[in-house]
């Protein structure tokens, strides 16, 4: 079955430079789903101000825009690596690796 993700902001880190509610750093965590097996991941990205930008009104913000920042900071390269780590564990839940035992000595 194909992996359903979900990308989630969890907080929001501000100041008041260059104006009040500035974001300067966001977590988020990203989850995915088969269906039977999930998987997540949470990072935390920053935002410099940069200069020229324009500034969001901390109260006009979405969900949505903010996890438009992480994905265009991310790229689609770091996107990718981001769900394929997730796929990744999935697919290592549904078939799980095998791992040696200790076999008593035969001689004993």
């Amino acid at each position: 079955m194909e992996t359903i993700y979900k990308w989630e902001v969890t907080s929001l880190y501000t100041v008041d430079t260059p104006e009040q509610g500035f974001v300067v750093n966001v977590s988020y965590k990203v989850s995915g789903t088969d269906g039977t097996y999930s998987s997540e991941m949470s990072s935390i990205m920053s935002f410099p101000f940069k200069e020229g930008q324009t500034v969001i009104p901390f109260n006009s913000l979405t969900e949505d825009v903010v996890i438009g920042w992480i994905k265009s900071e991310l790229e689609e390269n770091g996107v990718l690596s981001i769900t394929s780590t997730i796929d990744g564990q999935i697919d290592s839940q549904n078939n799980p690796p095998v791992s040696p035992k200790i076999a008593p000595l035969p001689w004993n």
